[in-house]
């Protein structure tokens, strides 16, 4: 899954992009995730994290990538430890309990504690958190798309396309116009053209990795 798809970069571009998939917005889409885990120090989207390593911590565990969502195994030392043995929370705070009592680790050695989950916003779960993350993201890789093409239509004086044509009546149906210069070679690099906005800066901090 990815933050957004080609038909909402169309949408925002208001541009008919003639490959299905377009292996430039796919790149780009890629590109700009990866920009915006950047920026808030983390991943986004729900994946699986195998054997996460910790020190054994006074209180709770920290998992890094939140919210967590669910825990397949906890060891300490090697040892698995069940699942009434502990206690996570969705911020990323996981607690060896018994009896809904926090108690020690009891380990002291380092990177003791191993934890394989489920963490990052997850379809389904957390749809405003991935809707406000998708929408950025489709205008991040809307104004990368746009400058590229741009960029590659200037010297052939290709013009960029708008909305050619609105049905109505019922049908809700919208036409874009096609330059026919959307495919376009992106050189110097996909960071050429990604860039993060200060306002879009100021949204992400929201989702900024704030646990260790």
């Amino acid at each position: 899954m990815a933050l957004t798809t080609q038909a909402e970069i169309e949408k925002r571009l208001q541009w008919d992009i003639t490959a299905e998939p377009d292996s430039v917005v796919t790149s780009l889409i890629a590109a700009a995730t990866a920009h915006m885990e950047n920026e808030v120090g983390r991943k986004l989207e729900s994946a699986t994290y195998t054997a996460e390593l910790h020190d054994p911590p006074d209180g709770a565990v920290f998992l890094k990538n939140w919210p967590v969502t669910s825990i397949t195994t906890v060891t300490v030392d090697g040892t698995a430890v069940a699942s009434s043995g502990y206690t996570f929370y969705s911020d990323g705070r996981l607690h060896r309990t018994s009896n809904s009592r926090d108690l020690s680790w009891n380990s002291s050695k380092r990177k003791a504690i191993s934890v394989t989950y489920a963490g990052g916003y997850l379809a389904g779960t957390h749809t405003s958190e991935l809707a406000h993350l998708g929408s950025i993201c489709t205008e991040i890789v809307a104004r990368a798309f746009r400058s590229g093409a741009a960029s590659a239509a200037a010297p052939a004086g290709i013009g960029l396309g708008g909305i050619s044509s609105v049905t109505l009546a019922g049908s809700d149906s919208v036409t874009y116009a096609t330059s026919g210069g959307e495919s376009f070679e992106l050189g110097g690099g996909l960071t050429r053209f990604i860039q993060i906005l200060d306002d879009e800066r100021r949204q992400l901090q929201t989702y900024r990795g704030i646990l260790v």
